[in-house]
């Protein structure tokens, strides 16, 4: 991954330090970087994949939407 450039060896690298987790008894990977997720997808992997971006969006989702249903402003 080069200056927004998706390339199937940086996906390669990236399943390969996972495969080499998963070796040594992770059982998930935390991927903490915005452009790792466009590169490593849950199917690419067999152990549990953690999106951070993907699961701050979904908690700002609920979060505005638990505000606006119980009548609060943000």
């Amino acid at each position: 991954m080069v200056q927004g450039t998706l390339t199937a060896s940086a996906k390669q690298q990236y399943l390969a330090v996972i495969d080499s987790l998963q070796q040594r008894g992770a059982q998930g990977v935390i991927l903490g970087c915005t452009e790792i997720g466009l590169l490593i997808q849950q199917q690419d992997s067999p152990v549990a994949i953690y999106d951070t971006t993907q699961l701050h969006i979904e908690a700002l989702v609920d979060t505005m939407l638990q505000s606006t249903s119980s009548g609060e402003t943000l």
